[in-house]
């Protein structure tokens, strides 16, 4: 017969604490990374700015406007994928409830990012409008998806 096993206390609270240290660190660092992130996206924002001579519409022209040139489809896509800060925050956040912050700024730095990207290519192409724009989303992978915007670049 097997003695029964005994219960040590002391090993068991070491463990926790380390445990709770390891976490906390973790946290610390995603809430760091997560500062920086966003003090450089503000920052490239600010230099690398879009040219604001394209013009976007959901509609299939622009009011008052003529198309003088079709060049054709154009789009942008990004993939993000979800990283353990916004992880362990959005959980936090199921729990007692509320938006989900990290993944909305995610979302909207995606189709920025999409958008731009689309710009680009219309601008390349000779365009300063792009009418008919759609956004797409998709899920690639466990904690990835893909935002996906087209529209048709014209001239106007």
């Amino acid at each position: 017969m097997t003695p029964p096993v005994q219960f040590r206390p002391h090993a068991f609270s070491k463990r926790l604490i380390a445990n709770v240290l390891f976490l906390s660190t973790l946290c610390a660092i995603s809430l760091i990374i997560s500062t920086i992130k966003i003090r450089l996206r503000k920052y490239n924002e600010s230099m690398n700015t879009p040219a604001s001579s394209i013009t976007l519409s959901t509609l299939q022209s622009i009011p008052g406007q003529s198309i003088q040139k079709h060049f054709g489809i154009v789009s942008g896509n990004t993939i993000r994928a979800k990283h353990i800060g916004r992880d362990m925050m959005a959980g936090l956040k199921n729990i007692f409830g509320g938006e989900l912050k990290g993944y909305t700024e995610l979302l909207n730095e995606s189709r920025e990012e999409a958008t731009n990207r689309m710009i680009e290519c219309a601008q390349q192409l000779g365009a300063n409008a792009i009418v008919n724009v759609r956004y797409a989303t998709s899920s690639i992978a466990a904690g990835a998806a893909e935002i996906y915007v087209y529209g048709t670049a014209v001239s106007i």
